[in-house]
């Protein structure tokens, strides 16, 4: 089974626009990296990486090729206002470039 080692934290925060306050968090997303991905490749490796979605914005790991458990040990952050809000995550195949 594929399994992807994330660790999510986040802030919450207020600002004041328009003499009203409004509410943000900050998103913050460490991907470690991943085992067992699925074999795409003709020699039976894969080249993989993550994309991360939400509330219109994106994000992507590097590509690791030739790997079934690659280690990306990759940060980023999202700023967001809507707390319903949910973060999407796809493993794809740089090859490929569909979802695993």
């Amino acid at each position: 089974y594929l399994s992807l080692r994330i660790h999510l934290h986040y802030n919450f925060h207020q600002y004041e626009h328009n003499y009203q306050f409004q509410d943000y968090i900050d998103l913050f997303v460490h991907i470690y990296g991943a085992m067992c991905c699925p074999q795409s490749d003709n020699w039976g490796y894969c080249d993989p990486f993550v994309k991360l979605r939400i509330n219109g914005q994106e994000q992507t790991t590097p590509i690791m090729h030739n790997t079934l458990s690659p280690v990306w040990n990759h940060q980023c952050q999202f700023s967001i206002s809507d707390k319903s809000e949910s973060l999407k995550i796809e493993l794809y195949d740089w090859d490929n470039t569909g979802p695993e």
